[in-house]
């Protein structure tokens, strides 16, 4: 069964309107059977509503934030419904890692616990809330960090700049409420013979305004990329609104030979 935030609103203002539009042309009869249908139903959704118990989450909770490879990370897309906010976070958080591990950094330290009726993630920098979980059948596709929808601030791809066998392409980014920054995921790929580096990353809000990035602290990952190499690069925007544009060179020297100055939309 799917099920989110807006089908159960939906379903329990469907179970008011037949008290309150219908049981004013009714005589007291109809409106006694019309209550005893109405809490009939009432009785029954919570039976038919077949949805994974929080327990079940755990290994897609570990995965998510616990696990210290890329690959554990995407173990647990086997929980999450293929396109959704959930496993766009999945892939966020797996690709983050890539970029801190060709940094020469990992990750470690996080913990996860079901404490009732959501689940609290630690670190050594605090604890956020992870609860609000919205199923597609048994599979995850949306969940709550801190209250806030994961959906609402995952934004799946973008554009692509592809030349003389040099490419770049927007992943996915992500906005952080908590911490008030923009993520931007970029895939970086080299054809065999080809070597180039990607230079001077802006983003630009929608309003047109400018970020800057800071070398080093707002950059991971791989800026330069060899004969037939891939590799992820992170850059992070603080203050900034989602859904502009980013600016930046591409230097290509080697089976190649241009500086372009490129724009990459994001979604």
């Amino acid at each position: 069964m799917t099920c989110s935030r807006l089908t159960l609103g939906a379903l329990a203002l469907a179970l008011l309107i037949p008290l309150t539009s219908c049981g004013l042309v009714r005589d007291a009869g109809d409106s006694a059977q019309t209550q005893t249908d109405a809490t009939d139903v009432s009785e029954e959704t919570p039976e038919s509503a077949d949805e994974p118990d929080l327990e079940d989450l755990l290994p897609f909770m570990e995965a998510a934030m616990v696990s210290d490879t890329p690959e554990g990370i995407e173990s647990g897309l086997q929980y999450a419904q293929p396109g959704s906010a959930a496993h766009e976070y999945l892939l966020f958080q797996a690709d983050h890692l890539r970029a801190n591990i060709y940094e020469g950094g990992d990750r470690s330290g996080n913990d996860v616990e079901l404490s009732g009726d959501h689940f609290r993630v630690c670190s050594s920098q605090g604890c956020s809330t992870f609860d609000g979980f919205v199923f597609e059948g048994d599979l995850v596709s949306d969940f709550e960090v801190n209250s806030n929808a994961v959906s609402d601030y995952m934004y799946p791809g973008g554009s692509e700049f592809s030349q003389d066998g040099a490419s770049i392409t927007v992943a996915r980014s992500y906005y952080s409420v908590e911490s008030n920054l923009l993520a931007v995921i970029l895939h970086g790929e080299a054809d065999p013979g080809v070597s180039f580096e990607v230079m001077l990353p802006n983003y630009y809000a929608p309003d047109g305004e400018r970020a800057l990035t800071f070398y080093p602290e707002q950059t991971t990952g791989q800026e330069s990329y060899g004969s037939g190499e891939s590799g992820v690069l992170v850059y992070r925007y603080p203050d900034v609104e989602p859904g502009g544009h980013m600016s930046m060179y591409v230097s290509c020297d080697e089976g190649c030979d241009f500086l372009e100055d490129i724009e990459l939309q994001l979604s």
